[in-house]
């Protein structure tokens, strides 16, 4: 069983998790999670799933049946058979969990309607970085329940790489926290700022985010008195060919820079 799993905090607004049937379907939904691989995929059995979901306050079997029959009948999870045996996954495990790539392999056959993938090629993991590049022993798992392009950025898998490279061990929930900054400012800003911290022998990640912080609303050379092209109160940095304004930390234009 894995050590951890993240819970989307909007679950509750789910017009799904509203309309389960029952609490015990909110609270199998929620454990599924839990009990699933690193694939999304478990037993489809209800004695399986009452000994891994209820270990010390067993449930009734028929109640856990009736309760996969909503979630399969809604498309929460598929039920499928392989040889003879039965399973079910999550379709949409992989939108959600990130790291599963640390995890064991799963010996759970997939779905027969799903293409399986191992690795993410080298073209899908751009980087510009003079100080980080994406190298060959990079290898990203993608699910085998659902296309490459629905799954989680593979550059997570990149910035934790480098972050553990240079930085140090990367803990849980840190990797959480890498995840919403990988989300917020992108993978080659983050290279930039891991670059700059190291330049001034600082491996501490909230010192990294200090500079993320800062050129997401100040900008790199911003300038803010009124003078240049930058009105006050505005700020901008030089990506790519473009310039970026930035006002109260949201892009409010771009400039393509002479190549001159």
């Amino acid at each position: 069983m894995p050590k951890y799993r993240r819970l989307y905090t909007k679950i509750v607004d789910s017009f799904d998790f509203a309309e389960m049937p029952d609490d015990l379907t909110r609270l199998i939904w929620v454990l599924m999670i839990v009990v699933a691989d690193s694939e999304g995929r478990g037993i489809d059995s209800p004695s399986w799933l009452n000994s891994r979901m209820f270990p010390l306050a067993p449930r009734e079997l028929a109640d856990i049946e009736n309760s996969m029959a909503w979630l399969a009948q809604r498309g929460m999870i598929r039920r499928y058979v392989v040889g003879d045996r039965h399973y079910f996954d999550i379709p949409t495990f992989h939108n959600y969990q990130a790291g599963m790539y640390k995890e064991a392999n799963s010996v759970i056959p997939a779905h027969p309607q799903v293409k399986s993938y191992s690795e993410v090629t080298p073209e899908l993991l751009p980087t510009n970085s003079s100080a980080y590049t994406v190298t060959d022993s990079v290898t990203v798992t993608v699910t085998d329940t659902v296309p490459v392009a629905n799954v989680p950025p593979p550059d997570l898998g990149v910035l934790a790489q480098a972050y553990e490279r240079d930085f140090g061990m990367l803990t849980p929930r840190l990797r959480d926290v890498l995840v919403d900054d990988l989300d917020q400012y992108g993978l080659q800003m983050c290279f930039d700022a891991m670059t700059e911290a190291l330049k001034n022998n600082v491996r501490k990640w909230a010192y990294v985010q200090g500079i993320l912080k800062r050129w997401y609303t100040d900008g790199r050379g911003a300038r803010t008195n009124g003078k240049g092209n930058a009105p006050p109160g505005i700020a901008y940095f030089d990506v790519g060919t473009e310039r970026q304004f930035y006002q109260d930390g949201k892009l409010i234009r771009t400039e393509v820079l002479n190549e001159s």
